[in-house]
């Protein structure tokens, strides 16, 4: 009895906090029965102050390499001035509920079949019923300024645009929310000023990476051994190899069901990724990729099963604000070279919620080496690490490449994980600084503390609190 009147008080509480706030619920999209892999959810239910808030669902549809998780189901919308009440009707069970990111601190009020819970601003949940089988991720946002008047805008419904929709320079592609659009875009080569956004989906569930062999050879100009045609994966938004688009922005879409890469923008200065929501399946589906300088990855929701924040070879980036959940293939946090020889330095990586994963959560290693490089000043700052399956926070590893003045500050990890620095004669690394680490709510406040496996030419590893 008294537990209820508590809820009652409470939810009363959220109502009257939620008044003030603009709310922007998107349309509903239409018939989807012609999207592949998409649909509206049985699974679940919600509503934003009262007022229902599509929900879509995708199911685990990977042929091989597959996740843990059978479906996930997702809703979108946007507010500003004031907090929203959301109200998630399960139609499972219940018999607890998880909302992640645990360091959000968000608390849900559950009775009956009914979770509610209030956002005091936007942010990309995943609230997780019983286990983590079947998410829902609620990924709220600020609204933006619609562009009909853009070069190509997709409005509320279904619109089928097939394989490489193609994008020339300064054209601009804007999807509306309430809609979603079948297929994939392709930028030019040597494109610059092209901008693809919106509050709505691109979804590419019709296809997988085996069909667009044929393309890839043709573009590279020769065959692709059987072994390697996995570097033709299709991608929802990509280039031509080696395209290097300039001042390229991608912004607030829903990308869903990539068959591969999902954003592999390779080269390029000046890029911005800002407020995507990827879900994938599919084995090698990399979320954004920061390859050329001066680039920007923030505020994105990504579940996917490859390497998640996929730092390539990119200087001067900045990578903030952001919320992943990596699969069984690929890390949540990666830096590979894939052969480029180019030297790396002044990237930032900041205010990161990993929600799980099963290899290293940060890998700092070499892919195909082309010759000596030299990285230096990264710095990895407010991480927060839970439920992660694996028994290493960090991996660095050299062969035929120098790594220089590597920082890590404010990192909490809810268990206790291994670090472990392999450097090399032809690799040598100078200077890992550990900040205010604490695993499994412990300070590691020295190298003795640390469960730490070292090897090679390292020198200037500290620990400090």
């Amino acid at each position: 009895m008294l537990a209820g009147i508590a809820a009652f008080f409470t939810l009363m509480a959220q109502l009257l906090c939620a008044q003030e706030a603009k709310l922007l619920i998107y349309p509903q999209p239409g018939d989807l029965t012609g999207v592949e892999h998409l649909s509206q959810s049985k699974l679940y239910s919600v509503k934003v102050n009262g007022n229902p808030s599509f929900v879509y669902y995708t199911d685990n549809y990977a042929p091989a390499h597959r996740r843990k998780e059978k479906s996930a189901s997702f809703t979108y919308f946007s507010f500003t001035e004031g907090a929203v009440v959301v109200e998630v009707t399960s139609h499972l069970p219940i018999t607890r509920v998880r909302i992640r990111p645990s360091a959000y601190g968000v608390t849900p009020v559950v009775e009956g079949n009914k979770i509610t819970f209030t956002l005091a601003k936007p942010k990309k949940l995943s609230v997780e019923v019983n286990n983590r089988k079947n998410p829902l991720f609620i990924l709220s946002d600020e609204p933006d300024i619609p562009n009909p008047g853009a070069t190509y805008y997709f409005g509320p419904g279904v619109h089928h645009v097939g394989v490489d929709f193609n994008i020339k320079s300064k054209e601009k592609v804007y999807i509306a929310g309430g809609a979603v659009v079948e297929g994939t875009f392709l930028i030019e080569d040597q494109a610059a000023d092209v901008e693809i956004r919106g509050r709505g989906i691109l979804c590419g569930g019709e296809w997988s990476w085996n069909e667009f062999w044929q393309q890839i050879q043709a573009e590279v100009g020769v065959p692709i051994p059987k072994k390697s045609r996995q570097w033709g994966r299709p991608s929802l938004i990509r280039c031509p190899m080696g395209g290097h688009p300039n001042n390229a922005v991608v912004e607030g879409l829903c990308l869903v069901n990539s068959p591969g890469w999902v954003v592999p923008i390779c080269g390029g200065d000046q890029r911005v990724c800002r407020n995507l929501k990827i879900i994938a399946w599919n084995g090698c589906t990399d979320g954004p990729w920061c390859h050329g300088d001066y680039g920007v990855l923030e505020n994105c929701f990504i579940f996917n099963n490859d390497d998640c924040l996929h730092l390539i070879n990119g200087s001067h980036w900045v990578v903030r604000d952001n919320v992943i959940w990596g699969g069984i293939w690929g890390y949540p946090l990666v830096n590979r070279n894939f052969g480029f020889t180019d030297p790396q330095e002044d990237v930032l990586v900041e205010n990161t919620y990993v929600l799980g994963g099963q290899l290293e959560t940060i890998k700092i290693a070499e892919w195909e080496p082309a010759g000596k490089i030299v990285k230096k000043d990264f710095t990895f700052r407010n991480l927060h690490i839970e439920d992660y399956s694996t028994e290493v926070f960090l991996l660095m590893e050299t062969v035929n490449m120098s790594l220089r003045n590597f920082v890590f500050e404010n990192i909490v990890i809810d268990k206790r994980m291994k670090i472990v620095i392999k450097a090399s004669k032809n690799g040598p690394i100078d200077g890992v600084h550990f900040v205010n680490l604490t695993m499994n709510g412990k300070r590691i406040a020295a190298g003795k503390e640390a469960p730490l496996e070292k090897t090679g030419p390292v020198s200037n590893l500290t620990f400090s609190p």
